[in-house]
């Protein structure tokens, strides 16, 4: 199927781009649908894609029945109806590294049950069911960060978020005890910038760079913007939030002294 859309892409004249443009997409989707790594191209992408190839509709037909048929579902599948299509956590469920930075909050590949919870109620998620199924997707996603092809996470996490008191304090002492035993794990790396390190350049927002394992797949840049995000994947667009990570990396204190620091606020919390 893979084969097919690209080559019924360029057959309709189309570049990658042109036609993640025309979607709304992000080219990456585009190309890693194309290489066949992306682990579940639903039927209705398949669809928009068959369509903006001009494909007659007998043969469109056919080629979804093969998608419901043949298709790989990613385990976000399950959970379409609180995480969207999934484009995002099909990146990221693809990445060998991501790189992120936080200044409000934990992010979510490290955060409790309790705090994640805390977190969606104030962000207006009221009804229960979608609650647990929202926190189940979470507990889900997070398994990346174990197993045989876990994924490496370096996070650069301000002090103010580490101070915001989300849940109470008994939410906020287990949450915090769970960032410094992550930090612990070979494939995680967090660091701390603390509130002395006064003004940086990432103060605007939180975002990730995502890179991939296979040689040619360029990195993607996430910023996240309410229920939905924007992708970033021009070159320059990339250097320019590398640039940014490494700058802010250098203001922020090593695993180590992180803990610490992570520690005294423990500490402040149990007085």
């Amino acid at each position: 199927m893979s084969t097919e859309l690209k080559r019924r892409r360029e057959a309709a004249g189309k570049t990658a781009e042109r036609a993640a443009t025309d979607l709304g997409w992000s080219r990456a989707k585009i190309t890693f649908i194309e290489t066949n790594r992306w682990t579940k191209p639903s039927s209705d992408d398949v669809a928009d894609l068959l369509d903006l190839y001009g494909t007659p509709a007998d043969e469109k037909a056919a080629l979804l029945a093969l998608v419901r048929d043949a298709r790989k579902k990613g385990w976000w599948a399950k959970y379409s109806d609180v995480l969207g299509e999934g484009s995002y956590t099909g990146l990221e469920a693809e990445a060998s590294l991501l790189r992120s930075y936080d200044g409000l909050l934990v992010p979510g590949l490290l955060q409790t049950p309790a705090y994640a919870e805390a977190v969606m109620l104030r962000e207006g998620i009221s009804d229960e069911s979608e609650l647990r199924r929202r926190l189940e997707a979470r507990t889900v996603r997070q398994t990346s960060l174990s197993g045989e092809d876990r994924l490496t996470l370096h996070a650069l996490i301000d002090e103010a978020a580490l101070q915001r008191l989300v849940g109470g304090p008994d939410v906020m002492r287990e949450q915090l005890n769970k960032v410094v035993e992550a930090n612990s794990q070979a494939n995680i790396e967090i660091r701390v910038i603390p509130n002395s390190a006064g003004a940086h350049s990432a103060m605007t927002g939180q975002f990730v760079i995502l890179d991939f394992p296979e040689a040619g797949d360029a990195p993607v840049v996430f910023i996240e913007t309410g229920h939905s995000g924007l992708f970033l994947e021009e070159p320059e667009e990339i250097r320019t939030y590398t640039m940014m990570y490494d700058n802010v990396r250098s203001l922020a204190l090593t695993p180590s002294k992180s803990n610490e620091l992570i520690a005294t606020i423990i500490d402040s919390l149990e007085q």
